[in-house]
């Protein structure tokens, strides 16, 4: 994959303080060369693929995985994603539960537990930046595509997002995730995201898992920082590039009312 290359363009708007608290900002983003091309509009292929269904499994109760180097052989059982392995029943019998005390789980695990399932990128996105977006994973994950590791994420906050795009060439992929839910930082033993009191400490992805698409110059953060005082909003924007050369982009800022109606540009 080439190098990334990120701009920071800060772009102040003067706008009426009664609309400053209603306001969406909706974000173009022109690649030099394709004047008029929007990130709004539509590409030719869908900008992103649903991954939710059935996955093959495995749990990794004696921490080999990694060691067998697992993400090169047809993992054996199924789990259906989003899910835990709560949800799939694969772990040991819940503790007794007192009255009163937390919730009952029918099965738990801690542990490394190992996600798998083949993917087809479409030949639509042979130039175009390619993600993997796994949404409220606990905790701790490890992505393989095909035979090559993607890195590690280890979020309890944020989704996990990988750049996949060196790996994901059009046509079929095997993803193999391992997610590992014992304790990476510490947090207290009272904390909600892992306490038995409240979430308990599950292992899965229970959000959206999706292969995104974007263009190879992408808007990577927007934050807006308001001033009533002085009735001013700057935004600040990040652009990221992998094109391999410098480009020019343009950024048009529109402010709405909750109507929809455009109120600045």
């Amino acid at each position: 994959m080439r190098p990334l290359h990120r701009v920071t363009v800060t772009n102040t708007l003067r706008l009426a303080i009664r609309t400053l608290a209603r306001m969406a900002i909706l974000v173009c983003l022109i690649e030099q060369g394709t004047p008029g091309a929007c990130l709004a509009q539509p590409p030719a292929a869908p900008r992103s693929i649903s991954l939710a269904g059935q996955w093959r499994f495995l749990l990794d109760q004696r921490d080999r995985g990694v060691v067998d180097r697992v993400w090169q052989s047809r993992l054996p059982d199924s789990i259906a994603l989003p899910g835990s392995t709560d949800l799939g029943r694969y772990g040991a019998p819940g503790r007794p539960t007192p009255p009163f005390r937390r919730p009952a789980r029918l099965v738990e695990y801690v542990g490394p537990a190992w996600y798998q399932r083949d993917i087809t990128i479409p030949y639509a996105w042979r130039r175009r930046r390619i993600t993997l977006f796994l949404e409220r994973c606990h905790w701790e994950t490890r992505l393989w595509v095909d035979g090559r590791e993607m890195g590690s994420r280890d979020s309890l906050s944020v989704p996990h997002v990988y750049d996949i795009t060196s790996a994901a060439t059009p046509g079929r992929h095997r993803l193999t995730i391992r997610v590992d839910n014992r304790i990476k930082h510490d947090i207290g033993e009272w904390a909600s995201a892992i306490s038995e009191e409240t979430q308990t400490n599950w292992n899965g992805i229970i959000g959206r898992i999706e292969l995104r698409s974007t263009a190879r110059v992408w808007i990577e953060e927007v934050r807006t920082y308001p001033d009533l005082s002085a009735n001013v909003v700057r935004v600040r924007s990040r652009v990221g590039n992998i094109t391999g050369r410098r480009v020019r982009v343009a950024l048009t800022h529109t402010l709405r009312e909750g109507t929809g109606e455009a109120v600045l540009a």
